[in-house]
This record gives structure tokens, C-alpha cells and sequence, in this order.
């Protein structure tokens, strides 16, 4: 091992740039091979941009006792439903958005964060979806999980980058949630005004 490696601790030469309370960890005792959502459905503010913003942290448990944390301001366009699909389910329904909330902060991260495959895969993330269905919506969990294997790739190989979610990155890195509640409120003052 280099000297200069030595001298950034382990998380800071693998993670750098990553706000620390977007990583996942595993608690002192952990429960394997029961996830579960360990807050409720966060409320949303709707953007006039067909996107919408977290109020609420969502904290969820993964089949392997991981515990993912989707803090407040998450920036997110809902569960992935086809447009031709919309009729029949909205991206908002109450029963698919909390188990969308944490895949999708799985993909945005791949997004922003270069290193992010070396930890995490677009399978584990889809497979992590299907485990919330299961508890909010069963009835489409098979649905949904073979949606993310037929198209996910093409989603999760696809770059997009948004400038609030490049700002919200920045705010947690601050570690403050006055910080945070400061800027969700400027973001949804910006949108009332617009």
C-alpha cells in the first residue's frame, strides 16, 4: 500500500465526492432476508416540471440488512411507468412510490458518481425494487422487476444529469439539516413563483 493512500482514510479514497448519508451501511445487529421500510411514504412537493421533491427522509432495509437512506430533497420523476401505461398507473401511486424512491437514488447515483459501479449494480438495485413491491404493492412486483431487467440497462447506461440534483448533492455534503430545509423551501419557493 502506497504512503499516500495511507494517509486518506479508507472511506474518503473510495467515496470521495459522495455525501456520506447517501452510503448505505450496515447496522450493529442486522436483519438479513427481511427488508422493510423503516419510515413511511415521504410526502412530495410536485414540480411544474412533471418532477416532484422528497419532503420526507425514506429510510429502507434490503434483503441483506443493508439500510439506504433517501434524504429529504431528493429530486425524483416517480415510479418508471411507460406512457402507455400512465392510464392504468400513475408514476405518483402511493403504493409503488416508496419501494421507487430508493432504486432510483441507486441509478442517480451511477449518474453522478463514476465509482459508484465498483459498490453497487444496476441488478442489485433492481432486485432491491421488487423487494419493496412485495410489501407495498405485490400485485405488480413481477411487472415492474421484469420492466427494469427488459429496460433498465438503457435508463441506467444513460447519463442524465440535473443542476438542482447537483445542488442537492452539495447541500448534503454540508451534513445540516437546517441547510437542507433551507433549500428545499427555496426550491419550492422558486417553483410557486414560476
Amino acid at each position: 500500500m502506497s504512503e499516500e493512500f495511507k494517509e486518506v482514510p479508507l472511506k474518503e479514497a473510495i467515496w470521495v465526492g459522495i455525501p456520506t448519508c447517501l452510503l448505505p451501511f450496515i447496522p450493529t445487529n442486522p436483519v438479513v432476508g427481511h427488508p422493510m421500510f423503516l419510515t413511511e411514504r415521504p410526502r412530495l412537493f410536485k414540480l411544474k416540471n412533471r418532477l416532484a421533491i422528497t419532503r420526507d427522509t425514506l429510510v429502507w432495509r434490503d434483503m441483506n440488512g443493508w439500510i439506504w437512506t433517501v434524504p429529504a430533497g431528493f429530486l425524483t420523476d416517480g415510479a418508471s411507468v411507460p406512457w402507455l401505461l400512465r392510464w392504468l398507473w400513475s408514476p405518483w401511486d402511493e403504493k409503488t412510490l416508496r419501494p421507487a424512491l430508493p432504486h432510483d437514488l441507486r441509478y442517480c447515483l451511477h449518474d453522478y458518481f463514476e465509482n459508484w459501479e465498483d459498490y453497487d449494480s444496476r441488478t442489485a438495485a433492481d432486485d432491491s425494487l421488487y423487494d419493496g413491491m412485495m410489501i407495498d404493492c405485490p400485485s405488480r412486483a413481477s411487472v415492474y422487476h421484469f420492466a427494469c431487467a427488459m429496460f433498465g440497462r438503457a435508463v441506467y447506461e444513460h447519463i442524465n444529469k440535473e443542476a438542482m440534483m447537483e445542488d442537492w448533492f452539495e447541500v448534503l455534503r454540508k451534513d445540516s439539516k437546517p441547510e437542507l430545509d433551507k433549500w428545499i423551501l427555496n426550491v419550492i419557493e422558486k417553483d410557486k413563483a414560476a
